[in-house]
């Protein structure tokens, strides 16, 4: 079983933890937690270039010399794509739609797969509880990130949101705070240690079960 650092409110260490089944994944599937990365940045992709057709070109649509007799090919319209300034062929369009997607079952096995693996490399840690002052937030939520001595980029996970929990810790610098539900791959593999709030793992359990 893999287990996990305890903090304090202070965010000092108190003990160790084992972890639940979620963190435990008997096979993480890194191909598939590269696969959902990959989807989760083609799904930010906007479809923003786009050439004007025949349709769209400015000019006129008289034809422009009669059928027959003149030598010349039958043209219709000096928007057609082979006069300059005419319309583009088979130029792209802002209607494509890059949106991919994983199966349910696919994207549970994906964050399964990163917490066993984040768990594994001590990556991992979880907070008993976060006793939020009246005032001064940010040098609580600051001495709480210090005390824990992680290095890197942080996530801190609640269960539900918290004006007071995002305007702390998300001050400071390489700190970012998620609510449970709106977590993804992406976000996870994207920072070098997690923190989750312990009242929200028994809510993770269940959220990511198999």
């Amino acid at each position: 079983m893999n287990r996990a650092v305890l903090l304090d409110k202070k965010g000092k260490k108190i003990e160790e933890l084992e972890l639940p089944e979620i963190f435990n994944e008997a096979k993480p599937n890194k191909d598939l937690v590269a696969q959902a990365v990959k989807i989760y940045l083609a799904n930010q992709r906007e479809s923003n270039a786009q050439t004007k057709t025949r349709g769209m070109v400015q000019g006129s649509s008289r034809k422009l010399y009669r059928q027959k007799g003149t030598g010349n090919s039958r043209q219709g319209s000096v928007r057609s794509p082979l006069h300059r300034k005419g319309g583009i062929v088979f130029g792209p369009s802002n209607e494509k739609n890059y949106k991919v997607a994983l199966t349910k079952k696919m994207k549970k096995l994906a964050i399964r797969s990163v917490l066993t693996l984040k768990a594994k490399d001590g990556e991992v840690l979880v907070a008993s509880e976060v006793e939020m002052p009246k005032t001064k937030w940010a040098k609580y939520a600051e001495d709480f990130v210090k005390n824990s001595k992680v290095k890197g980029s942080v996530l801190v996970v609640t269960e539900k949101p918290s004006e007071e929990v995002q305007k702390a810790f998300g001050n400071i610098e390489k700190v970012t705070v998620a609510v449970l539900n709106e977590l993804n791959t992406y976000t996870l593999v994207n920072a070098s240690n997690v923190i989750f709030m312990k009242d929200c793992l028994e809510v993770a359990s269940k959220f990511w079960k198999k």
